[in-house]
Parts: C-alpha cells; structure tokens; sequence
C-alpha cells in the first residue's frame, strides 16, 4: 500500500492545493460520472458510485500521485457493448451484469499485478489505441444522438445506427432537440473561446466549467418550464447514499459471455491509466510502478462491483485537470470523493431534473477530442505498415464493434511485429576511408569495397525464426563475389541470439571453411557473446568471433593496410600477408558508387 509511505510524511503546506484540486475535480466529475453511467446503459446514480469507493481504493493503492480512477467514456463504451448483448440496458439484469464485468475486471487486473505482467502494456502499439479510440468516439457520438435529438432508435453499427437516425428524423422531439442542441452549441464555444481570454479569466472559468453550468442551467429550465411534463426525459429519483455492499451474482454462462469484454477492458484500461500516470510522473520525476497499478486498479474495480458500479480506469482529462489544478497528493482524490458521497447523502433530489440531452451534449464534446486524424496521417507519412495498423484497428471498431476493434488492433499489430522479427535486416557494408568508418554501400559517402571479400551489417536479434532468412541473405551475397575468401559479419547491431540460431551459424562458419572462406564476426555484444562462449565458440572459433570493431576485423587481413595504406595492428595481429592476398600487391580497389539499399 503506497499510501503508508506518503500519508505519514504528509505536509500541512500540501492539504490547501490538493482540497483546492479535490473541489474542482468533483465538481467536473459530477456530470461526467453521470453522463458516462447512461452511456454504460446504467442509471446514473452508479456513475457516482463508480466516483467514490473506486478513487478512495486507487488513493491507497495506487503509486500515481495525481491520477483519477473513475467512469471513462471508452469503458463505458466496452461495458454497454459487452452486457448489452446478453440483457436489456437499464433492467435489473443488466444492473447485475455490469457489477459482474466489473468484478472480472478487476480479478483479471489484480491476477496479472501478481504475477508482474505490467509489461503487457508494451504490446498496445500507439498506433492501435490511435484507430480504436478515434473510431470509439464516432460510435459513442452516435450512440448519443437519440437522447440528443429525442429519437427511439435501435442500436447496433454506426451505418445501422446512422441510417435508424434517417428514418426517424421527422419523429424528433423538438423540445428534446433544443435543450440538446443548444446545450452541445454552448459547450462547443465555452471550448473555442475560453482559451482566447486573458490567463486570469480561464482560471476564473476552469473553477466553473461549463458541464456543471448546464446541469445547474438545464435542471432549473426544465423544472422551471415543467419541460419533463412534455416529453423532456431526465434523470429522475437518485438513491441517497451508497448501495449497501452486496456480492454480485456469478453464473459461469455469464462469465464466459462476459470474459471478451472484460480482457478488453483490462487491457485498454490499464494501458490508458499507466499511459496517463507516466505522462505526469515524467514531468514531476516521479516513479510509476506499472505492477502496481495493476494492483491498484484490480482492487479498485473489485471494490466498486459491491457497491453498484461499473468497471473504472485512469481518466486522461481528470487527470490533467487534477494536476493542473495544483494537486501533489491523492488526498485530492480523497477530497473528490468525499464530496461525492456528500453528494450521495444530501443533494442527490437536486439532480432529478437534470435533462439526459445535456448529459448527452456533454458526452459528445469529452470524446470529440479523442478523434486524431493528424496523428494518423503522421504514422501513414513515416511508416505506412503503422499507418495500416491504424486504419484496421478504425475500420474493425467501426464495422464490428469495439471489443473485435481492440482485438483486431492487437492482433494485427503482432503479426505486423512478428514478420519484422523475421525480416532481419541485412546490407552489405564498406569502408569509408575519409570517416575511417564501415557503413552500409548506398549511404551518403562513397565507401571502398575489398576484392574477394563480403561485409555484412546485420540489425536484428537472432532466434529460431529470422535465422534460416539471414543464413539465405548472406549466402546470396556470398555468391554476387567471385572468388570469394572473407565473410566479415558486423554484429554490433545483434542485441540477441538464441540457440538455434547459434548452431545454425555455426554450422554456416564450417561450411565456408571448408571451401576455403573465413568467416570473422565483429562487434559482438557482451550478452551475445556470452551466448557464444557459452556454446563453446571460445575454443573452437576464437580466432572468428574475437573482433571488437568491423574495422578492426579487417585489419587482421591486412586489407586496410594493403589498400587504404592506414592498417593498424588487430587484436590477434596482422596474418601473414602471404596467407591473406597471395599474388603480390594488389591494385587498389574501385570505390563504390552509391545505390538504393533494397535489402
């Protein structure tokens, strides 16, 4: 529990910015809690629980000192798309499930916070969080338009939902309408012209955002004007207090339905909160302990699903906001959800007019941010194979779902990883007499290539799958050399071998051999190295594998001195000459002109 080395420690100086920032993250977090329950398909009383019990768990466990643990508009997407499947939305059935999936959830989390596999957040590529959540806000958008608008239509794909919308646009409700609308209008100019004001003004209006001015606006517009009598929905009674604390109900059918969207859950989950807490711990030079987090996350979701909520994970605006607002501590968190709970006790009658079209416009502009068209282009302009990881993780979310789109990401996103690792990258290299360095043919400076001798540069770890491809490449370039006497294989950029792939060179050292070519590798790493001693190598091919530098492999042939006239002594010296280039002095080799490196 991280908490028992902070708590102690805890300055006075600190509690007047961290119960600053609490205040205002409660008060952002009111309506966002709120809006994103109804977005999961749950009243939005469990928003507010999802609020509470889950961010006072995460503020003792979790090892971020800044980040927020609550309703997220893309778990709450998962949720909806994960139990609407197997119940009515806003049933009791549903209302269990979704306490299900979130106990799932964080028994998931907490087992792999166990077992140390933090690491599992390396395998979400950026570019598949990019697809899934610009395509996850088109569908949340969408999904938000019949409390919008006041229509009835039938979920399902955004073409299904979008052409539902057309056939039912002459039924909107034009009261509905107008509160959505007018309160989506307002949202969209707080967010274009509050950041053009002077720097004293934003933070006079970041202590009053504007969701919570709608909800105080539209609940005492539509009380006021009796709007709910003439077909306004909203929000209605919410219980006072918490749920008292209850195990959900577990059906082994239900859990099995219920597993895809929770593994989707987990993984997107965990990766959007250690994603948020390394951004701020970076600039505060904090430490993030990623197992952690799954701890704390899996506790925090277990928590939450006996008290009515629904699964939670590091939000990235509450996050900002709570650091920007001056937090040091998770007693902002505390603070939050202290007011919460008050919320919960004393003015839960308040919010019982609170229209659902302007939870709905708030919906709309939290996840219209969350569309990165520029970064997409980015990834298509520097590598096209990320920028296809984008487009497939996008069109899958969009066509299928957002469970499929996350696997879909994932997935294509490991083959496009596999087929690298199995692509070694090999060139052939010289030596640039000017620089006095060995670098790939086709670079920027002309470089000198030796007669009768092959220099290789490879840049990958070697394992059983990428192996028998190098083997064919240097055998291929092998056979472009007439003559052919030396192999000099540069390994500086070989950070791993496995033993396979040991053999295998081994076994393509002796075969030069014995028709007469050496075989020397230069550059090799420690680690890589040891692999080789480990295997015997030191006694058998010392002479082969004991060159720190290309460079000065060549020198041990006598090729820098015999044809740039610099040569200096290698670690096992210069071999005999007559050994090396018999014949007499040679003339000095042509240099080589530039080409495209296609290999």
């Amino acid at each position: 529990m991280p908490a028992l080395g902070w708590l102690p420690a805890y300055r006075r100086t600190d509690l007047g910015a961290d119960v600053s920032a609490g205040l205002l993250l409660a008060v952002l977090l009111i309506p966002q809690s709120m809006a994103f329950a109804l977005l999961a398909g749950l009243p939005a009383s469990s928003g507010l629980y999802a609020a509470t019990v889950p961010a006072i768990v995460y503020a003792f466990f979790g090892s971020s000192r800044h980040v927020n643990v609550g309703p997220a508009a893309i778990i709450s997407l998962l949720t909806f798309s994960g139990v609407a499947a197997l119940a009515d939305p806003g049933t009791s059935e549903y209302i269990g499930l979704a306490l299900v999936l979130m106990l799932l959830v964080g028994v998931i989390q907490l087992g792999l916070g166990l077992i140390r596999a933090g690491f599992i957040a390396r395998f979400f590529s950026q570019a598949v969080l990019s697809g899934f959540t610009s395509a996850a806000a088109i569908v949340i958008a969408l999904t938000q338009i019949e409390n919008l608008l006041g229509l009835e239509v039938e979920g399902g794909a955004p073409i299904t939902t979008l052409l539902a919308v057309g056939r039912e646009i002459q039924n909107i409700h034009w009261t509905t309408a107008a509160v959505g609308l007018g309160s989506l209008t307002l949202l969209i100019a707080y967010r274009v012209f509050v950041p053009r004001l002077p720097a004293r003004l934003i933070l006079s209006a970041a202590r009053f955002p504007a969701p919570l001015i709608l909800v105080i606006g539209g609940t005492l517009l539509v009380w006021g004007l009796g709007l709910d009598e003439a077909g306004v929905h909203v929000v209605g009674d919410i219980p006072r207090g918490l749920p008292e604390p209850s195990l959900p109900e577990l059906d082994r059918g239900a859990i099995l339905d219920l597993a895809p969207a929770a593994v989707a859950i987990t993984f997107i989950g965990y990766v959007q909160s250690i994603s948020v807490a390394r951004t701020i711990a970076v600039r505060e030079k904090d430490a993030v302990d990623a197992n952690q987090e799954l701890h704390a996350l899996g506790l925090a979701n277990i928590a939450g699903a006996f008290f009515s909520g629904f699964p939670v994970t590091g939000s990235f605006a509450r996050t900002a906001v709570n650091y920007q607002a001056g937090a040091r501590t998770q007693v902002s968190g505390l603070t939050a959800a202290g007011l919460i709970l008050l919320t919960l006790l004393v003015l839960t009658p308040l919010f019982y007019y609170l229209p659902n079209a302007v939870l709905a416009a708030t919906i709309i502009v939290a996840v219209s941010g969350l569309v990165n068209v520029r970064e997409a282009r980015h990834y298509f302009d520097v590598r096209r194979l990320d920028g296809l990881t984008v487009a497939a993780t996008f069109v899958v979310t969009l066509a299928i779902g957002v469970a499929w789109g996350v696997i879909a990401g994932l997935a294509f996103s490991l083959v496009v990883f596999i087929w690298r690792s199995t692509d070694p990258h090999a060139v052939e290299a010289g030596y640039d007499e000017l620089e006095d360095h060995v670098r790939a043919i086709g670079d920027e400076a002309d470089v000198i290539t030796f007669p009768n001798t092959l220099i290789l540069q490879i840049s990958a770890p070697l394992y059983f799958a990428n192996i028998e491809e190098l083997a064919r490449r240097i055998e291929l370039a092998a056979a472009e050399r007439e003559d052919l006497e030396w192999v000099v294989l540069d390994f500086t950029g070989v950070v791993d071998v496995d033993a396979v792939a040991v053999d295998l060179l081994e076994d393509l050292l002796r075969s030069y051999r014995a028709a007469g070519v050496t075989v020397l590798f230069a550059g090799v790493r420690g680690h890589v190295l040891d692999v080789f001693v480990r295997a015997g190598w030191r006694e058998r091919h010392s002479r082969a594998l004991y060159h720190p530098t290309v460079r000065m492999a060549l020198e041990s042939l006598g090729l820098l001195d015999r044809y740039t006239g610099g040569g200096r002594v290698g670690l096992f010296g210069a071999l005999p000459q007559e050994e090396i280039m018999p014949g007499g002095e040679a003339e000095r080799p042509p240099v080589r002109e530039r080409r495209p490196r296609d290999r």
